[in-house]
């Protein structure tokens, strides 16, 4: 393949009437036009690749942003589930201890019933 500096120093010997020998000036265009094709070809296949792979970048972005969108939703889901498991925990704790208070409170009447009977009982 040429380089462009190869094509800018290439010189043609002189014909017999002073202008370029036709037959070196077609062979030279020949192997240029053969370079320009290869590259104009690569440069194409370049470019397709080159639009499948924004593509999928662009495909990743989306599925990145649905991924974060969904990892916010659970976060926030996590923490609603906490924060109702707690709520939920503390009204459990708030009723046991005042059913205990209730029981502890049932309990003591019925033993000072039963001291009374007792006492009443020992006075009989």
């Amino acid at each position: 393949m040429l380089t462009p500096q190869e094509v800018s120093t290439h010189s043609f010997a002189k014909a017999s009437f002073g202008g370029y020998n036709m037959a070196m000036v077609d062979e030279f265009l020949d192997e240029l036009t053969d370079d320009y094709t290869a590259l104009y070809k690569e440069n194409a296949a370049l470019k397709a690749k080159l639009k499948v792979l924004v593509e999928k970048v662009e495909e990743y972005r989306a599925t990145e942003d649905s991924m974060r969108a969904t990892l916010l939703t659970a976060q926030r889901m996590a923490d609603s589930i906490v924060k109702e498991a707690e709520q939920k925990r503390d009204q459990m704790m708030t009723q046991a201890e005042i059913d205990a208070k209730l029981r502890i409170n049932c309990l003591k009447n019925e033993a000072a019933a039963a001291e009374e009977r007792l006492r009443k009982g020992k006075e009989e």
